[in-house]
């Protein structure tokens, strides 16, 4: 029962490194139309954004060890899907998907917000 309570765990976490991820990229997208258009207030808002959705994003990979380090984790691994994948609980592989998928999006998060360039307003 109690690595049902971490598996939940796991998968709350997950929900909310997903809306991490989608902030994130909302900043992204605000920024870069501001870059664009040249609107200096938008690229500010989005800046603040990011600024913010990556500090959620730090508090959440702080979570992630919590949740590595829990006494109800059914085995010990680097990270979450590594115990996912060697762990022999039947819900463990549809999250592991999950976190493959979300660390795909935040790879791909990560390339976008190095591609940015303000040179427009430099």
């Amino acid at each position: 029962m109690m690595q049902n309570d971490w598996m939940r765990r796991v998968s709350e976490y997950l929900d909310s490194l997903q809306s991490c991820v989608e902030t994130l990229n909302e900043a992204l997208d605000e920024t870069r139309v501001g870059t664009m258009t040249m609107e200096a207030l938008r690229v500010s808002d989005g800046s603040g954004q990011l600024a913010s959705g990556l500090v959620t994003l730090e508090e959440r990979i702080a979570a992630r060890q919590l949740l590595l380090d829990a006494d109800d984790a059914p085995i010990r691994g680097v990270s979450l899907r590594d115990v996912l994948n060697r762990c022999q609980l039947s819900a463990a592989p549809l999250l592991a998907d999950r976190c493959h998928a979300l660390s795909r999006e935040m790879e791909l998060c990560r390339e976008r917000g190095s591609r940015c360039s303000f040179a427009n307003f430099t």
